[in-house]
C-alpha cells in the first residue's frame, strides 16, 4: 500500500510523490498526466486523507499498488498517443480526424469537481468532500515548502514493494543492477584544505570507523570524512551548547527519540537506527547515526550531492526556501553542478549558507565521489576545488 502526496508548488507545478513505507520517490510524468492520477484518485476515494492549511498539498492513503501502476500506464500510454498523433501531424503524413483525436485523448482529462486546473496567475483546487477551494499560487506568495525537490524517473519509482501489495515493480527495476552513471564533473569556488590540523585529526583518528559506516550505507568515505571534520572534528560526548553532541553534531533537539533509515548494502536491507542520547555519546554509535542522518539527506534529493550536503545542515524545509527563491524548475536543480540556487541559501535564519563550501575544502581536489543509491544506481563524481587562494 502506498501514500500519495499532490504538491502544488510555484508557477503552478505539481508534483507527486509516493511513499511505501520505506522511501519517497516521484513519478515523473507530464503535468496534464499527474492532474488526471489526481483526478482520478479524487473520484474514486473522494475522501482526501490531509491537506494543509494552504491546501498546497493533498494526500491519499492506502492506496493499491495495482491501482497505482494501472494510473500510471494509462497516463503513459496516453502521452505515447499524443506525441504519435503531433509527430504524424508534423510530417503531414495523413489528416487525422480531430474530434475522433480529441475525444480519445480527452476523455480522461475532462476536468468536474475532483480534479486541479492551472490558470496563467493562479490554481484552483477543486477538490470533493472539502467544497470549492480557490489557491493563489505566485513567485511572490509561495506556498509549498517542498515545491521542488528533483523527481527521479518512472523507471524509479519503488525499489521495495511492501509485501502485502499485489503490484510488483520489476518491470521498472529489472535493469538497476545495471544502472551506473558515467564520471560526472563537480566543481566548488574553494581551495583545498586537506593538510589542516583540524582535517588530519579527524581522519586519523576517526577515518577507519567512518570509511566503514560510509562503505556500508553507500556514500563516499572522502565526503563523510570532510562533512565530519566541518562538523566537529573531534568527539566528545558532552553537548554543545546548540543541543549537538559528538563528532558528527547529531541535533537532539531533532533526533532524540527519533527513527533514522538507511538502506544497507552490506545486508540489502533498509536499517532502523533509534537515537537516544546516551546512545550517541558512543564515537562508533554517533558516527553510524550521522552516516545514516546523511544517506537520507542525499536521498531526500535524489542524490544531488552539493544539494544533500546542505539538507544536513539545513533540513528539506528550510533548503527548499533556497530553491523556491531561486526560481530554478525541477529539471535545472535535477542537474548535478547546477549551483545557481546557492546565492540563495542566505535567506535562512539558522544554520550555515556557506556549509557546503566548507565541507569540500576537506576533499582533496581531482577526487572522484562514488555514490550507490537503493535503486542499484551508481553515482561517480569527480570533484575539482577551484579557489588557489589561503583560506
Amino acid at each position: 500500500m502506498y501514500n500519495i502526496k499532490f504538491i502544488l508548488g510555484d508557477n503552478d507545478v505539481i508534483r507527486c510523490r509516493i511513499y511505501d513505507g520505506v522511501m519517497f520517490d516521484y513519478i515523473k510524468l507530464e503535468q496534464k498526466s499527474l492532474y488526471n492520477i489526481l483526478n482520478a484518485l479524487a473520484f474514486r476515494h473522494k475522501e482526501i486523507n490531509s491537506m494543509d492549511d494552504s491546501y498546497s498539498y493533498v494526500t491519499f492513503e492506502n492506496i493499491k499498488g495495482s491501482e497505482l501502476k494501472y494510473l500510471i500506464e494509462q497516463e503513459k500510454e496516453r502521452e505515447q498517443e499524443e506525441q504519435i498523433y503531433k509527430e504524424e501531424k508534423e510530417n503531414q503524413k495523413f489528416k487525422p480526424n480531430p474530434r475522433k483525436k480529441t475525444k480519445k485523448v480527452v476523455r480522461k482529462n475532462r476536468f468536474k469537481k475532483n480534479t486541479i486546473i492551472v490558470a496563467s496567475t493562479a490554481t484552483v483546487m477543486l477538490l470533493a468532500g472539502i467544497g470549492l477551494t480557490n489557491i493563489g499560487i505566485t513567485r511572490d506568495n509561495p506556498k509549498s515548502e517542498i515545491s521542488y525537490e528533483p523527481p527521479v524517473s518512472i523507471e524509479e519509482i519503488i525499489t521495495e514493494p511492501q509485501t502485502d501489495d499485489n503490484y510488483e515493480y520489476e518491470n521498472y527495476n529489472e535493469n538497476q543492477n545495471q544502472n551506473v552513471n558515467d564520471e560526472e564533473l563537480i566543481d566548488l569556488n574553494v581551495e583545498e584544505n586537506t593538510q589542516s590540523e583540524k582535517y588530519l585529526h579527524c581522519k586519523n583518528n576517526y577515518g577507519d570507523l567512518i570509511t566503514k559506516y560510509a562503505n556500508i550505507y553507500g556514500i563516499d568515505p572522502n565526503l563523510a570524512i570532510a562533512l565530519f571534520t566541518h562538523e566537529r572534528g573531534y568527539h566528545s560526548d558532552v553537548m554543545d551548547p546548540g543541543g549537538a553532541i559528538g563528532l558528527c553534531q547529531v541535533q537532539l533537539n531533532v533526533w532524540d527519540n527519533q527513527d533514522v533509515r538507511a538502506y544497507n548494502f552490506e545486508t540489502n536491507n533498509w536499517d532502523t537506527y533509534h537515537i537516544k542520547e546516551e546512545n550517541i555519546k558512543n564515537l562508533e554509535e554517533n558516527i553510524k547515526a550521522g552516516v545514516m542522518i546523511l544517506q537520507d539527506s542525499l536521498r531526500q534529493v535524489s542524490y544531488m550531492v552539493f544539494q544533500g550536503v546542505q539538507n544536513y545542515n539545513y533540513g528539506l524545509g528550510n533548503l527548499n526556501v533556497a530553491f523556491r527563491n531561486s526560481g530554478l524548475n525541477s529539471e535545472q536543480l535535477n542537474e548535478q553542478n547546477n549551483k545557481d540556487w546557492l546565492q540563495y541559501r542566505d535567506l535562512i535564519i539558522g544554520g550555515d549558507p556557506q556549509y557546503i563550501e566548507h565541507v569540500f575544502q576537506y576533499i582533496p581536489s581531482d577526487t572522484t565521489l562514488h555514490f550507490k543509491t537503493p535503486n542499484g544506481q551508481e553515482i561517480n563524481l569527480h570533484y575539482v576545488a577551484q579557489k588557489n587562494l589561503s583560506m
